[in-house]
């Protein structure tokens, strides 16, 4: 019998089982999607995950979020923790609430600090500054200065530091006594140089802003009448000091209130240029009363006519801002 090829069946599909086809189906899927895929601009991908991420209802994300913290070993939480309370003055750390504690995210970002503090609510930041504002208030009005281990936002003192420490020498004037007329140099009493601040310097704006806020919050607290400020960076090479002095004499100048911002990262007793404070009583004029380590970030206010000071001799370069506040007329 001969069997022509018209005889001959087509194969049936229906001999591949449904299975072999949704598989096969999967693979071809998989290889178009993934070559259109490419060929989609990035933005393009973007957009599209955004908008999937969109359509995935509040409670899967949370779910999400979730899975995603539970997996973070419990070292990286207490880690990001210690990040975001070294950002917070211990001053008013003990004064924050637990609840607003709790209520702190534990996001792991590469500016964890940066992150949880665009978090936290104006409200908040407002409660947190006013409380160091009322600090601040409190110890002039009770013992005429205040001391802070830090006042700024560290990106702010490390732009600052970042500023001073890169100046040269050509930058600077060598500092001297008195003022106005009675300006002149005098070695033998002070051998430091200064530049003063600019506001058309984006770094040094962003300083003076902060001390305008200050004088803003000590006008509402104490009512001193301040409306003027000025300062100045300071750097001590090595060997550099300033023999006691004060800042302003009762009846004889307008400098009201005198601030100082440390920036010296990493400084030890052993580099020197401690800051003396003596008591204002006529009493004990020679009583050391606070001898304050410049170190990064710490902050200084005090009464500029009460209070005699000197600048120990530093054993490396020792950076600073000096500043004063100013009333109209002298007190």
């Amino acid at each position: 019998m001969t069997v022509h090829d018209s005889d001959l069946l087509e194969p049936s599909p229906f001999l591949i089982s449904d299975v072999i086809h949704e598989q096969i189906a999967d693979v071809i899927y998989d290889q178009i999607s993934d070559v259109i895929y490419d060929q989609i601009p990035d933005v393009i991908q973007e957009q599209i995950a955004d908008a999937i991420y969109d359509q995935i209802p509040d409670v899967i994300h949370e779910q999400i979020a979730d899975v995603i913290y539970e997996q973070i070993p419990d070292v990286i939480h207490e880690q990001i923790a210690d990040t975001i309370y070294e950002h917070i003055p211990d001053v008013i750390y003990e004064q924050i609430p637990d609840v607003i504690h709790e209520q702190i995210p534990g996001i792991l970002q590469e500016d964890i600090a940066d992150v949880i503090y665009d978090q936290i609510p104006d409200v908040i930041h407002e409660q947190i500054t006013d409380v160091i504002y009322d600090q601040i208030a409190d110890a002039l009005a009770d013992k005429g200065y205040c001391l802070l281990t830090d006042l700024l936002p560290s990106e702010i003192t490390q732009s600052l530091y970042q500023r001073v420490s890169h100046l040269t020498s050509s930058d600077y004037h060598a500092a001297g006594i008195g003022r106005q007329q009675q300006f002149h140099l005098n070695q033998t009493i002070r051998s430091d140089e200064t530049r003063w601040l600019d506001e058309e310097n984006a770094t040094d704006n962003i300083y003076l802003q902060w001390m305008t806020e200050l004088r803003n919050k000590i006008n509402q607290r104490l009512y001193m009448g301040l409306f003027k400020y000025e300062a100045h960076y300071a750097h001590y090479e090595p060997g550099a000091f300033y023999q006691r002095h004060i800042d302003a004499f009762k009846g004889k100048s307008n400098r009201v209130l005198t601030t100082l911002l440390y920036l010296n990262p990493n400084w030890q007793e052993s580099d020197g240029g401690e800051l003396l404070i003596y008591s204002p009583s006529e009493d004990a004029s020679d009583e050391i009363i606070e001898r304050i380590l410049p170190t990064y970030g710490k902050f200084l206010v005090f009464l500029s006519d009460k209070f005699p000071h000197e600048v120990l001799r530093a054993n490396r370069d020792r950076y600073s801002i000096a500043g004063w506040f100013h009333v109209n007329n002298p007190l």
